[in-house]
């Protein structure tokens, strides 16, 4: 059996910084996944990369390989979260913090909501990751709402979501500092 390994991000920040459950806040530790996967099955094709001979073809055969990747696992709630998820769903919270806290600081009524996949609202206080975020203002005596983040599945690696700005994001950041 042939093994293979793949790490998608950051390393250092994966070893070296700790990282808190979005659950119930408790330390994450590290955990080797694994998964035996064909060669020749439908699931290998998101791996393809690591079945590609140094020379840029790719291994020929019939043969299972045993798929290991790193991510994280807190023992108090039992999950499972993908190290990639993580770091991109920390990097969307400081970011709405920050948001916040210059609406704040220019005394604007801002409200964020998020929502899942199904388009019901989500209350992060039920530590549950949404699908995307809304962000509300009052302008010019009316409410503009813009989505600001949005969640896409990472097409080589089917477990990470990552959340992605979009260009919403830039205009209410503009408009807040005018303010």
């Amino acid at each position: 059996m042939k093994k293979a390994y793949y790490f998608h991000g950051n390393i250092i920040k994966f070893l070296f910084k700790k990282h808190y459950c979005p659950w119930c806040d408790n330390l994450l530790s590290k955990k080797l996944n694994h998964k035996i996967v064909n060669s020749n099955s439908e699931e290998a094709k998101k791996y393809k990369s690591l079945y590609s001979s140094t020379d840029g073809g790719s291994i020929i055969g019939n043969f299972d390989s045993d798929i290991r990747h790193h991510l994280f696992y807190c023992g108090s709630c039992d999950k499972e979260i993908e190290h990639k998820t993580l770091f991109s769903y920390e990097k969307v919270m400081a970011k709405i913090s920050q948001i916040i806290e210059l609406a704040r600081s220019k005394n604007k009524d801002l409200h964020i909501l998020y929502y899942d996949e199904y388009e019901k609202t989500v209350n992060l206080e039920d530590k549950i990751f949404f699908n995307k975020a809304v962000i509300s203002f009052k302008m010019n005596g009316s409410y503009v709402e813009k989505v600001c983040f949005i969640a896409l599945k990472n097409q080589n690696y089917e477990q990470a979501v990552y959340y992605k700005s979009t260009d919403h994001l830039k205009d209410i950041i503009k408009i807040l500092r005018q303010e």
